[in-house]
């Protein structure tokens, strides 16, 4: 029980009453991604969970909720499925 991303104290224990705020998610991801010399933008997690979220199935109606969007179109917006596509074909062709 408790939030999904919950406090850590300097002791090293988890006061899973208290969140993190949407930007300490941000500077942790950042951070570990940095090391490996991946940039990082605020709307990639969103991007990726949307187009994820698509390619699986799930109803855009559904998506589009969960992303808390007012629009179906706003949704579509951040699908990268297409792209992702287009990377496996050039990936598995000859030339």
């Amino acid at each position: 029980s408790g939030y999904l991303f919950s406090r850590i104290r300097k002791n090293g224990k988890m006061d899973l009453g208290v969140k993190i705020s949407d930007q300490a998610i941000y500077d942790i991801i950042k951070l570990r991604c940095e090391p490996h010399g991946i940039s990082i933008a605020a709307h990639d997690l969103r991007r990726t969970f949307i187009t994820f979220m698509i390619s699986n199935g799930v109803d855009i109606l559904d998506v589009m909720k969960m992303a808390g969007h007012s629009s179906p179109e706003t949704t579509k917006r951040y699908d990268k499925s297409g792209l992702n596509k287009a990377l496996d074909i050039m990936k598995n062709s000859s030339f």
